[in-house]
């Protein structure tokens, strides 16, 4: 740590600067800026992130949207563009995970189909 009387302006190969200090992992809510050394903070409402361009969760309130080239959070309940809610992890997914069922209302992915519903194994649906 290069200290400016009593706080750290800059940090040595391998930390980066956080507040006033240098750390080696950057805490939550920031990433790590390789260029400048410093943790920067995750794009709001990201509540964690790996870059400038994309979350990996979000706040409480929002979903985690996967697109192509990176993820972004969108305000629930409701996944946008035909994407499906996996509600047990707030993500939206282009198709439900190999262990879930999607339900016939609502563009929802469940691990169990709702009461008064037939779970069909075939086509992974739920009616």
């Amino acid at each position: 740590c290069y200290k400016s009387a009593s706080r750290c302006t800059e940090c040595s190969k391998g930390f980066y600067l956080y507040i006033d200090k240098c750390v080696s992992i950057c805490p939550s809510g920031t990433y790590r800026d390789d260029k400048l050394l410093i943790c920067q903070p995750c794009i709001s409402p990201c509540e964690t992130c790996q870059n400038a361009y994309s979350c990996d969760t979000c706040v409480y309130g929002y979903l985690l949207y996967r697109e192509s080239s990176r993820n972004q959070c969108v305000e629930g309940p409701k996944c946008p563009n035909n994407y499906f809610l996996n509600a047990d992890e707030s993500i939206c997914e282009f198709e439900c995970s190999e262990s879930y069922f999607v339900e016939s209302k609502g563009k929802t992915c469940s691990k169990l189909c709702p009461s008064g519903f037939v779970t069909y194994a075939t086509n992974k649906s739920c009616l």
